[in-house]
């Protein structure tokens, strides 16, 4: 996770690159980008014609010694693309950003396309467009709705078994314990938990804000994006420490020496990959935020303009990596993800930091349909420009997004935080009304929901009696928590660039609004 400390320190800083070396992370990424590269590369007359191809068009940048160097990484990337720990998985930009186009097959993307219709045909009340994207970007699963309350949502109690996608609709009473952190951080997403079983990735607990019950079938095709996500994560989050990573060493002055300097910078060709991420999750699990986004492009709204460079989540949500899953991009120019870095400062005066800010980027990848590109949250990240194709039909561009929370430090989750929608609990509320269960004692609370069913209250309510929590009274809530999520990722966003802060903003000490009619 990265905090203002980590920043302000300098903790996620890296060295700038020279023009050679970007010239060269974004050559690896070309090339990796064309079909069958991993087999082309280990044809010595295929490289011997693109060697020459390279030189001739990148005079200024590829000699023939750096035009090697470029072709023994690509050749030691296409050795480990099959490796069970990797699955077509590709490090680029120094190994940190990992492209995969492994992901899900078309038969499966094709089920996730038709599994995600009824979350895209709620109706238009219930659509959540996201702020200021003049209802062009909607998230279908939004990790920022039903955030844990303090004093107001449910947990289990003191020494029963965690909830699982079964269990969690089984324990909500009266005597359930409220929520009760000794810090208040309401704006915090709340992950999901993931287990590894059978050498493949497990959703364990519920994913905020869908349905366990109705979406399981989705749920089965999330974990496989998942194990996808953590393999490119392991290999990413890795960089510098396997064969996959292309790493800047590519001066003339390391090169001249010949073999022997090849063979220093590129030593490990039977290096073991590090397994660190793989080895805790196999042994602890890891927790995951599950985000759905669809970009939504008309006839009368034809594009998609720039997002804003930033860091994902804030620092109370503990994000540390991230994996964008494109999965369906119909009608559209091909959207592209760019990355910049953060530079070690070289001067304090501000007028300098202003006209060369500490950040450069560092290249940009396609995100072509059923592409996977995975990446650490100390890198800014931004989705460039692109437009409807064809303006007498509608277009988009569908993403699932997986947040990585910090493994070392284990956070409250969908484990112990009971479901929190109303609606959620009304509907089991009639389930048991239709079984005949409705009047058992340990369903009492339950009863009260079928004397009102409606999932519109007006009000802002602060009785912990009131739960479960109505869709309007989330909103409520979120207007003020979601200008402070916005504000503090600003903040984070300025310090990352110019190496200053305008505000300290301590969400802990700022209190929601009373409601007013």
């Amino acid at each position: 996770a990265v905090f203002q400390t980590d920043v302000r320190d300098g903790l996620i800083n890296r060295p700038e690159l020279t023009q050679k070396e970007l010239k060269v992370y974004e050559i690896i990424n070309q090339i990796t980008d064309q079909e069958g590269w991993e087999v082309d590369v280990l044809n010595d007359q295929t490289t011997a014609n693109w060697k020459e191809d390279m030189i001739d068009l990148e005079s200024d940048h590829i000699s023939e010694a750096i035009a090697d160097l470029i072709f023994t990484q690509l050749k030691l990337k296409a050795k480990l693309f099959n490796e069970p720990s990797i699955q077509g998985a590709v490090a680029i930009f120094s190994g940190s950003v990992v492209k995969s186009d492994r992901v899900l097959s078309n038969d499966l993307r094709k089920e996730l396309n038709t599994l995600v219709q009824p979350l895209e045909t709620v109706p238009a009340i219930q659509r959540e467009y996201r702020p200021d994207s003049r209802e062009r970007v909607v998230d279908l699963v939004n990790p920022s709705l039903y955030t844990p309350i303090k004093g107001k949502s449910r947990q289990i109690a003191k020494g029963q078994p965690p909830l699982d996608l079964d269990s969690c609709f089984t324990q909500l009473n009266k005597k359930q314990p409220v929520y009760s952190p000794g810090h208040l951080l309401m704006t915090a997403w709340l992950p999901c938990e993931v287990a590894h079983i059978e050498s493949k990735a497990k959703i364990t607990s519920y994913i905020n804000n869908l349905h366990p019950n109705k979406h399981r079938r989705l749920y089965d095709l999330i974990e496989e994006v998942v194990y996808c996500g953590i393999l490119a994560w392991n290999l990413g989050l890795g960089s510098g420490s396997g064969t996959n990573d292309d790493s800047p060493a590519y001066d003339e002055s390391s090169v001249s020496q010949g073999k022997k300097a090849q063979a220093e910078i590129y030593a490990p060709a039977e290096k073991a990959l590090d397994l660190t991420l793989l080895r805790r999750f196999e042994a602890a699990g890891l927790q995951v935020v599950v985000q759905m986004t669809n970009i939504e492009l008309t006839p009368a709204k034809p594009d998609f303009s720039s997002e804003d460079w930033h860091l994902a989540g804030t620092e109370v949500d503990g994000v540390c990596a991230i994996a964008h899953y494109f999965y369906s991009c119909e009608n559209a120019t091909e959207p592209r993800l760019a990355f910049r870095q953060r530079l070690t400062p070289t001067t304090t005066d501000e007028d300098l930091i202003n006209l060369n800010p500490f950040v450069q980027v560092v290249g940009e990848v396609e995100a072509t349909e059923g592409r996977l590109i995975a990446f650490p949250n100390t890198l800014q990240s931004r989705l460039q420009d692109f437009t409807i194709k064809d303006r007498s039909r509608f277009g988009h561009v569908k993403i699932l997004t997986l947040y990585l929370l910090d493994p070392a430090e284990r956070r409250v989750s969908t484990s112990t935080i009971l479901p929190q929608q109303k609606a959620w609990w009304v509907e089991r509320a009639q389930e048991l009304k239709a079984s005949g269960h409705i009047g058992d004692p340990e369903n009492e609370l339950l009863a009260t929901l079928l004397v009102d069913t409606s999932d519109d209250e007006p009000y802002f309510s602060s009785k912990p009696d009131d739960f479960p929590i109505s869709i309007n009274e989330v909103r409520y809530r979120g207007k003020p928590l979601g200008q402070m999520r916005k504000a503090k990722a600003a903040a984070l966003a300025l310090l990352f660039e110019k190496g200053r802060i305008e505000q300290e903003i301590v969400e802990e000490k700022r209190p929601l609004p009373a409601y007013s009619e």
